[in-house]
């Protein structure tokens, strides 16, 4: 009799630990894809950052032509400082004005992006220079739109390496 009890209290626990681990799994991923950052680790989101807003400046402006570039040195430094300047000031708005940030539904970023771009294109007038302001902004949008997707498939691949790590270390236990 008290061997049928230890099984079923046995398999009564193992079922409530897949759940609450079913459960946790669900919340972290709603966590992990909600995150301000593209990593856990802020070096390796700064410099993931950096590498995708190279890469999607360089695409879109091979693709539309919209910018003339003098200097290919003083064009990369404009997109690290964007870049960096970007990381910082998002950072404080999500510090200190979250509440604003959430209401706006992502205008402020957009507006903070297009700010930006603006200010490195006055400021260092040898990284990019464009002959309209239309072609500006439909250079931020396409800019914006291609991040968009590209920041959430490099979230999805951190999410799923993540996951198989945990999983793999919970088969060893």
């Amino acid at each position: 009799m008290k061997d049928n009890n230890n099984k079923d209290e046995e398999k009564l626990k193992e079922e409530l630990k897949k759940l609450i681990a079913k459960e946790k799994a669900k919340k972290e991923r709603f966590y992990f894809f909600f995150m301000y950052g593209l990593h856990p680790n802020f070096s390796l989101h700064i410099l993931l950052t950096i590498i995708i807003n190279i890469t999607l400046f360089s695409v879109i402006q091979g693709l539309t032509n919209f910018a003339h570039i003098s200097s290919y040195g003083v064009y990369f430094l404009a997109i690290i400082l964007f870049t960096f300047l970007e990381i910082i000031i998002k950072a404080l708005i999500t510090k200190l004005l979250a509440t604003y940030k959430m209401y706006s539904l992502g205008s402020v970023d957009i507006l903070l992006v297009l700010l930006l771009f603006t200010l490195i294109v006055v400021v260092l007038p040898e990284a990019m220079r464009f002959n309209h302001f239309w072609q500006l902004l439909l250079f931020v949008l396409l800019f914006l739109i291609l991040r968009f997707f590209v920041n959430y498939y490099v979230r999805v691949f951190f999410y799923k390496v993540r996951r198989k790590k945990e999983e793999d270390e919970n088969k060893r236990t």
